[in-house]
């Protein structure tokens, strides 16, 4: 008897556990989407990406840094903040990070830099 399975996850950490199980030859990776009320499927090209990182930033799931959506939109809303000179909107960029980021993510002490900056203006 033939057996099948099918799994359904949004979860990269189960995909990054499933790398050294997959065989390309036998199994298949969908990604199933809704298209004007309906829903798609399309077949992805199974490749490795290694840790958890590389499955969020892979097209599998489309995001551009390995963050939640909320939180990657509050950097980019504080990149370009720096890059301006808006400093009315830098106490709503400032409260999106608080409530999307971590107190030691990464992009903290750019933001310190970015404040310390401004303060000498």
């Amino acid at each position: 008897m033939a057996v099948q399975m099918i799994a359904g996850t949004h979860a990269p950490l189960v995909l990054a556990s499933i790398e050294p199980e997959f065989h390309a030859d036998t199994a298949r990776l969908f990604n199933f989407y809704l298209n004007k009320q309906k829903v798609k499927v399309e077949i992805l090209p199974w490749a490795k990406h290694g840790d958890v990182t590389g499955w969020l930033i892979s097209e599998v799931f489309g995001l551009k840094q390995a963050r939640s959506l909320e939180a990657e939109k509050a950097i980019e809303a504080a990149t370009r903040l720096m890059q301006s000179a808006d400093s009315q909107k830098k106490n709503i960029v400032y409260q999106q990070l608080i409530k999307t980021l971590p107190p030691d993510a990464p992009f903290w002490p750019r933001w310190v830099m970015y404040e310390e900056k401004a303060k000498k203006l």
